[in-house]
């Protein structure tokens, strides 16, 4: 594993991203981050992955997910809002979902953005993303 580690480094030091390191290795470092619901995420079992979906806060919307994940195969390890770099009242930002991989499988994470007060209301967007998850 050490010896993962170092190619890791030493591939980073050299000025290579993150995400062209081979699968294996990027579970030990920084999580591949997917914005594109288009994109099928790739990931290994062990590997975390990010999902950042447009978010504004100040206008009572919010990510969730529409059904529970299968906590064989997907883990949420966090979830958090993060906010945008403009310094106007009311800009908008982002949600950023982190989740870890279990177990090979294909799985769909569907997500809405809804405000949680407002039931039956149709969602203002959704998204629903694919992940490949390989040994």
């Amino acid at each position: 594993m050490q010896e993962l580690f170092n190619l890791g480094y030493q591939e980073a030091s050299q000025g290579y991203p993150w995400k062209k390191l081979p699968p294996g290795l990027r579970g030990i470092n920084e999580p591949q981050k997917f914005n594109d619901p288009s994109e099928v995420i790739k990931v290994v079992v062990g590997e975390r992955f990010l999902i950042t979906l447009e978010s504004n806060k100040t206008t009572g919307y919010e990510w969730q997910l529409v059904n529970p994940l299968d906590s064989n195969a997907l883990q949420i390890v966090s979830s958090g809002y993060i906010p945008g770099d403009s310094k106007l009242m009311g800009a908008a930002g982002k949600e950023e979902w982190s989740f870890l991989a279990l177990k090979p499988v294909k799985a769909n994470i569907y997500f809405k953005y809804v405000r949680s007060w407002e039931k039956g209301i149709a969602p203002a967007k959704e998204a629903t993303f694919t992940v490949l998850i390989d040994k």
